[in-house]
């Protein structure tokens, strides 16, 4: 076995999260009922639908590594990210994520880029489309979403449910 194998077999494969998990629910802002099949996209790479329930879920971007983690133009490629809401029917809604609120369950004893993050958005609220509108307009929430107050509804407010514990 020649020195590369053996150094080979001896590293792990590691993970750098480039971008948090995104979770949440979206719902109809007059009927608040779920809505289903809203395209979720972060920064149009990453995209899910939501299910009957108008729940979601955007996995982390990810970038896999054994041995050079990821360069400063890589994780500049995701700072200021967007989580893009959009669905025939509604009015789109735009989020530009920069410095987020997020959680972090930390796996060891690992650097920033190894902590996976969460946000969970809680309830997105969607306002539906005018018919006799053709062109939709989205809604931008520009810079960074709050923790939600509780006094606040995130019907009436853009923020995050506090995470459990956090006060």
């Amino acid at each position: 076995m020649d020195f590369l194998s053996f150094l080979l077999l001896g590293c792990q494969q590691k993970i750098a999260y480039l971008t948090p998990q995104f979770e949440g629910q979206v719902i109809d802002r007059k009927t608040d009922q779920p809505i289903s099949d809203v395209k979720v996209f972060l920064t149009s790479r990453n995209f899910t639908n939501t299910d009957t329930f108008g729940n979601f879920l955007v996995p982390p971007v990810e970038y896999k590594y054994w041995l050079i983690g990821p360069s400063h133009d890589s994780i500049k490629n995701y700072y200021g990210v967007s989580l893009i809401f959009d669905h025939k029917s509604y009015v789109s809604k735009l989020y530009t994520i920069v410095d987020i609120p997020s959680t972090t369950k930390t796996q060891g004893n690992q650097d920033y880029l190894q902590n996976k993050k969460f946000i969970d958005m809680g309830k997105v609220y969607l306002t539906p489309a005018d018919p006799s509108i053709l062109e939709m307009q989205e809604e931008v929430i520009s810079d960074t979403l709050d923790y939600c107050q509780p006094n606040q509804s995130q019907k009436e407010v853009d923020c995050i449910p506090l995470p459990e514990g956090m006060t």
